[in-house]
């Protein structure tokens, strides 16, 4: 190893271990700030257990269905190995598909809640998050394997994205503080802390950075825009009611749905931008006296050939997010003209494709981002006169 392969090398490590260290802080901080010292929310004090079906041991009639009496034993935990009763109940409205659980499954109990059911715990549904967990599993054994280093880095990014949005923004969110102020501050935090842990202090992270911080500001303006012209409300369904009285101050839902735009947004820009970056990254390294004008004509080519396959990346993505409320607004609407003025899917149309148009829009401002960059300042307006 040279002497400026191990410079490099002790750079990437310091940067790294900077991040990390910034990152946490950043989490814990954050928290702290979000939460205002509230430790407890809004769901009920109740016992939670996860066992297996043991026995199938009775069945009686209720409105609108029956009861499911059985017999489990609790598997996790510090009652693990005893047996307790358990009440499935089933209801025609509800159309469960819990009436199939059979001797071995895996279920979910909670503390029983209804007096008339003769049972101290009540079935939730099955157990799901083991599979979650394996399939995770698998997830970041193929990044590590294929990314090798900067597979590590990119899972360290990817933790430190989910504790951004599940443990600082949505206590943020829930303890009434300003929703457009810490959806920002999310998006910029993790556009620097990826940048900085995939690629380190480098032209190329600059570069997709700003080139994504650009097209998530162009969406996040087009949103604004259209929650006024679209005279937004931001009640699409009862979960909308819940959410709006959840504090003493109403929520402001269409705060919501900015910050909804721009989250689901960011990853796809990032994206985008970091393709457009590395690419003309290469190009400059590689071909001796490239032009700024011949660097932007190739960001551009590549990404018309990116346009191709993420033009229907975000618009799918909200779509197939909300596909079963598509289809029942879908198949009770008068005409399409009903269903597309509906608030929901007016607010998914909006979602997919002001984060469509930011992503689009990003890769002419990385392109221009890129030329000034790359490429010597001086060197590069001579280029341009001169062609």
């Amino acid at each position: 190893m040279t002497a400026k392969e191990r410079r490099e090398r002790t750079i990437s490590i310091a940067v790294f271990v900077f991040t990390l260290i910034f990152s946490i802080l950043y989490v814990v901080i954050g928290n702290k700030i979000a939460t205002g010292g509230i430790t407890e929310y809004l769901g009920e004090d109740i016992d939670v257990l996860q066992g297996e079906i043991i026995q199938i041991t009775d069945r009686t009639d209720a409105p609108n269905g029956e009861n499911v009496g059985m017999k489990v034993e609790i598997t996790r935990g510090e009652r693990k190995g005893e047996s307790v009763y358990a009440v499935l109940q089933i209801r025609e409205y509800t159309l469960s598909n819990l009436n199939e659980a059979t001797v071995g499954d895996e279920v979910i109990l909670y503390t029983n809640g209804d007096e008339n059911v003769n049972a101290d715990w009540m079935v939730a549904g099955f157990e799901r998050f083991t599979s979650i967990m394996w399939l995770g599993i698998i997830f970041t054994a193929l990044v590590l394997i294929f990314g090798q280093a900067k597979g590590i880095k990119t899972m360290v990014s990817l933790v430190f994205t989910c504790l951004a949005v599940f443990y600082v923004m949505l206590p943020a969110i829930i303890n009434g503080q300003n929703i457009y102020i810490w959806a920002i501050i999310t998006c910029l935090f993790m556009i620097v802390m990826t940048m900085l842990f995939v690629n380190g202090i480098t032209k190329k992270s600059f570069v997709a950075g700003a080139g994504c911080t650009a097209g998530v500001i162009v969406s996040g303006i087009i949103t604004l825009i259209m929650n006024n012209v679209m005279k937004m409300s931001g009640f699409t369904d009862s979960d909308s009611t819940l959410i709006y009285h959840l504090n003493e101050e109403p929520l402001d839902l269409t705060a919501l749905i900015f910050a909804a735009i721009i989250i689901g947004a960011v990853g796809a820009i990032m994206d985008v931008a970091m393709d457009i970056a590395s690419s003309l990254n290469e190009l400059a390294d590689t071909v001796p006296g490239i032009t700024a004008k011949k660097l932007i004509r190739s960001g551009f080519n590549i990404g018309r050939d990116i346009m191709g396959t993420m033009a229907n990346t975000l618009v799918l993505a909200y779509i197939g997010s909300s596909l079963s409320c598509v289809i029942l607004l879908y198949a009770y609407s008068s005409s399409l003209l009903d269903l597309f003025n509906m608030e929901m899917i007016a607010m998914e149309l909006l979602q997919a494709l002001a984060g469509s148009i930011g992503m689009l829009l990003s890769i002419p401002l990385t392109t221009f981002i890129s030329a000034y960059v790359y490429l010597d300042g001086a060197k590069k307006d001579a280029n341009v006169i001169k062609e």
